[in-house]
């Protein structure tokens, strides 16, 4: 066979597999006329993806015209996984994503980061845990994603600043020893971004602001995740909001992290749930604390505006309940901006659980959609 017909063949095995993933069942007279491609093809490439496990027979098409219902050939969704982790301070987030980019299993542990051999062994072990609860050979693993509140270093693989968390001795080569798949690391922001694109098919510019118990952000430009020369765009929790305001763990004064992370929101106790109730009920100190927030947050979305004109996606812990609040803060932002913002120019998060996990599996199976 020449290169040509190699890979030809490989490409038409990909859109084989790849169309029947987007269905989610159908037939070889259906893959036939959908795909142009001739029936020998078909059968071919079913029967070897069979034979590999990675599609399934899943019952009979109903048949309109006379004859017998046609077989449905489906994605089998364990047959490859990835897995992706969020660490924060205080806890871990963990989640299997199957082969048709769902999530199959997730978990989440309150216990606090330590870099220490310990806490990489209890991770390790709870990681194990859930592949083997969910019975997933070990070489079904495409990889595995690690979200972390830091900037990274993508040529060692490693947090290379951070005083979120200590990751002075924090390296991969602790979890890859006990953790034989393929290793990554992602700062948190970018891989909620990376889940958010992934969810809403976004091919173009987007800026993500992640507000969580930090707040970070990240963006895509053409289609492709920004990251500046250093790997150190997009970090808008420390633009200055307010002259000579709160003192910031960065150490500089009135960063946008003081006045919007979950701590400005939760200060007087409670969690984000009995804060949105309060607001809802129109109590008059969560109506002060949330005017503040938009006045703060409105500020460092107009010099996004300015900066990049382009959808701006509110994310993280805060951003997954902002969706009846949207308006009101486009408005703050008009109000401030010198151009006229378009309507509809900023809009809440819609992946809204788990975003920085899911985005640190994604990128496995995508990469194996391709490739395969």
């Amino acid at each position: 066979m020449t290169t040509q017909q190699l890979n030809a063949a490989n490409l038409n095995r990909n859109r084989i597999f790849n169309h029947i993933r987007r269905t989610g069942g159908i037939s070889k007279p259906e893959l036939m006329r959908a795909l142009g491609l001739s029936m020998p093809t078909i059968v071919k490439n079913i029967a070897e993806l069979q034979q590999e496990g990675l599609i399934r027979e899943d019952g009979k098409l109903r048949n309109a015209s006379v004859g017998r219902n046609a077989v449905a050939y489906t994605v089998d969704p364990l047959s490859k996984v990835s897995i992706g982790i969020d660490l924060t301070k205080n806890a871990w987030s963990m989640l299997l994503l199957d082969l048709n980019g769902n999530v199959a299993d997730s978990r989440t542990r309150t216990i606090p980061f330590s870099n220490s051999r310990e806490y990489i062994e209890n991770l390790i072990a709870d990681i194990t845990n859930l592949r083997e609860s969910n019975h997933i050979p070990q070489q079904r693993v495409l990889g595995m994603g690690i979200s972390v509140p830091a900037l990274i270093d993508n040529t060692d693989n490693r947090p290379s600043y951070s005083k979120i968390m200590d990751f002075s001795k924090f390296t991969m080569d602790g979890i890859e020893a006990q953790a034989p798949y393929a290793c990554r690391l992602y700062n948190d922001a970018d891989a909620a971004c990376y889940a958010e694109v992934h969810d809403t098919g976004v091919n173009g510019n987007l800026f993500y602001v992640c507000l969580s118990n930090n707040v970070g952000g990240a963006s895509f430009v053409a289609g492709n995740r920004y990251e500046g020369t250093n790997n150190r765009a997009c970090e808008i929790g420390h633009i200055a909001v307010e002259w000579k305001g709160k003192h910031c763990y960065c150490g500089q004064y009135g960063c946008l992290d003081c006045y919007c992370s979950t701590s400005a929101l939760i200060e007087t106790g409670g969690d984000l749930d009995t804060f949105f109730t309060k607001l809802n009920a129109h109590d008059s100190a969560a109506e002060k604390t949330w005017n503040d927030y938009i006045r703060h947050l409105s500020r460092a979305l107009k010099s996004i505006v300015l900066l990049y004109d382009c959808p701006i996606v509110l994310g993280g812990y805060i951003g997954a309940k902002l969706e009846p609040y949207v308006q009101r803060i486009e408005e703050a932002v008009r109000a401030i901006d010198p151009y006229e913002l378009p309507v509809g120019a900023i809009r809440a998060c819609t992946v809204r659980d788990n975003a920085s996990t899911l985005g640190a599996a994604l990128p496995f199976v995508e990469e194996y959609w391709k490739t395969i």
